[in-house]
């Protein structure tokens, strides 16, 4: 991620002789029809295409069985638990404001486009959530979507994250943003529209998993460039999902009939009731701090009197090294400062470290935090830190330690080494 460089300190803290830094519940939808069945190779024909509204069809079968997902039947979900940390997350990333030099997490793209766009305010009132178990295996998703007034229905159905369990954890469903838009059709359906390049536009339906963590193509519907005609555009069909499918089915349609189709699905799409981000801070009320906060970095400019002690760790000695202090709001174990080694990055720029401990504590409490000098490049991460909240706990939570573009304070944020 790409950060400003802000002023280095010095001259920390005298008489030390070294000081540490490391370096949608329903709403009304616009139709209740869908298309009458899916287009058939063999049997296309221009008026099944262009199906009226009136006509509809029951959504497929779910499987009985649905996959492990961590969680018994008989087990209370703890919605807050498992989704908290992505909801502070999405918080943070519209709080920060987006910028052209920002980069951004998987699920997060859609979000991020608005924050770029728009003021940060009118991003937290009209961008939400809700959890609601849209694949009907007992286990909530997570929805994150556009809120819209009544002259922008069809981008208020707009998902840009959908998320579920498995194992206690966050798992990213799917994606959506400006060019590869998504909208919920209810029963655990979905529409997509975008674009793959100027000359392939997209569209289709989809149906979720019977243990919500995929998504399968019911319909498919695609633009193409005529051989040796630019100008002009040719339709496909398939059920995979797929461009480059072997079994798309060229249609002998017109524009018009088309883009009647989009059209129709997109009618389809209902409006979810979110919980705006505006709203994020006062819904947690008092049900405590989540595990992103329990540590904070800040510039060690000075010694707080309420510190009965402090450790100090020396990674860097040199000249832009400077001094930042890590705090607990309660005890954690097994604290570790790493220091980071970029080893790839993949195409939507998410980088991957080789990482290396150079500090642990077996504890790290409110009134005894750590000291580090640490270098902390523009762009690419050097140091992160990970540590365990509970003792009979095994999960570990990871963090970068980074510069913020915005103000120059520092922030740590969540990621995988």
């Amino acid at each position: 991620m790409k950060r400003k460089c802000i002023g280095l300190f010095s001259g920390l803290m005298c008489g030390l002789a070294v000081l540490a830094v490391s370096g949608c519940g329903a709403g009304e939808d616009g139709s209740d029809a869908s298309l009458q069945e899916p287009v058939a190779a063999e049997s296309t024909k221009t008026d099944e295409l262009t199906t009226s509204e009136e006509e509809t069809t029951a959504a497929p079968d779910k499987k009985e069985e649905s996959a492990a997902s961590g969680v018994s039947e008989t087990e209370e979900f703890d919605d807050t638990q498992v989704y908290d940390a992505v909801l502070q997350r999405f918080y943070e990333l519209i709080s920060e404001g987006g910028n052209d030099e920002c980069d951004f997490g998987e699920g997060e793209r859609g979000v991020w486009e608005l924050a770029v766009g728009m003021e940060t305010d009118d991003v937290l009132e009209q961008t939400g959530y809700a959890v609601q178990d849209i694949s009907g295996d007992g286990i909530p998703e997570l929805l994150i979507g556009y809120i819209a007034g009544e002259e922008d229905m069809i981008r208020g159905n707009c998902i840009y994250a959908v998320y579920t369990c498995q194992d206690y954890t966050p798992y990213l469903v799917l994606e959506g943003w400006y060019r590869n838009a998504y909208y919920y059709l209810g029963e655990g359906r979905f529409f997509n529209t975008g674009s793959e390049s100027a000359f392939c536009s997209i569209f289709g339906t989809y149906q979720m998993t019977a243990d919500g963590t995929d998504l399968n193509c019911e319909d498919f519907w695609y633009t193409g460039m005529k051989e040796n005609d630019s100008s002009e555009m040719e339709f496909y069909y398939n059920t995979s999902g797929d461009t480059e499918s072997a079994d798309s089915e060229k249609l002998e349609i017109s524009d018009d009939e088309f883009w009647q189709i989009e059209e129709t699905l997109k009618k389809q799409a209902i409006s979810l009731e979110l919980t705006p981000f505006s709203s994020f801070a006062a819904a947690q009320g008092n049900a405590g701090t989540t595990q992103e906060a329990l540590v904070h970095a800040e510039w060690a400019e000075e010694i707080q009197p309420e510190w009965s002690g402090y450790e100090t760790f020396t990674a860097d000695e040199g000249e832009y090294a400077a001094g930042v202090v890590f705090t607990s709001e309660k005890t954690v174990r097994d604290f570790k400062l790493t220091a980071l080694t970029m080893r790839e990055v993949d195409d939507q720029g998410n980088i991957t470290f080789d990482a290396s401990t150079i500090y642990t504590l077996d504890v790290l409490t409110p009134d005894h935090p750590l000291i580090v000098q640490m270098s902390l490049p523009e762009t690419i991460p050097m140091y992160g830190i990970s540590y365990r909240v509970n003792e009979d706990d095994e999960t570990v939570r990871c963090f970068t330690v980074q510069i913020s573009g915005k103000d120059g304070s520092l922030l740590l944020e969540e990621t995988d080494w």
